[in-house]
């Protein structure tokens, strides 16, 4: 073999190389973006077989599926990050200390009202507490 068949063929193995990493990107990306997983190896093998048309393509269309998927999870965690005030029931940011809406105490004398989850297992805990009952992470 000739030297610049082999320059030819080391360059071609580099080029396979990348875009066979661009390509799985691509598909880690899509998934992450909540494509299925045929949506996703299409995108990838688009981008691994015609990548000078579609990897702009994808970058271009990516932010279209950028959109929450389940409003009942987005929901259920917005409620934990909230206070629920024990008087009328109103949701409070947990930064604030009287409620929103009756401008009542959200804390009681030396106890707490109400409750708020832990960012990190979830478990319901006393609003003033610092620490988890269940994980023992600070709060």
């Amino acid at each position: 073999m000739t030297s610049t068949f082999m320059i030819i063929l080391v360059i071609f193995v580099f080029t396979m190389y990348l875009v066979g990493y661009i390509a799985w990107r691509v598909q880690n990306d899509a998934l992450k973006r909540g494509y299925s997983h045929i949506t996703a190896s299409f995108w990838a093998m688009g981008v691994f077989f015609f990548s000078p048309i579609m990897l702009p393509l994808y970058v271009v269309l990516r932010e279209k599926s950028d959109v929450i998927q389940n409003v009942d999870e987005v929901e259920e965690a917005r409620k934990t990050l909230y206070i629920t005030c024990p008087h009328c029931g109103e949701e409070n940011p947990p930064e604030i200390s009287k409620c929103q809406k009756c401008d009542r105490s959200l804390l009681g004398e030396g106890q707490s009202i109400g409750t708020r989850a832990c960012p990190y297992c979830g478990i319901q805990n006393e609003i003033n507490s610092g620490h988890c009952l269940n994980c023992k992470q600070s709060i």
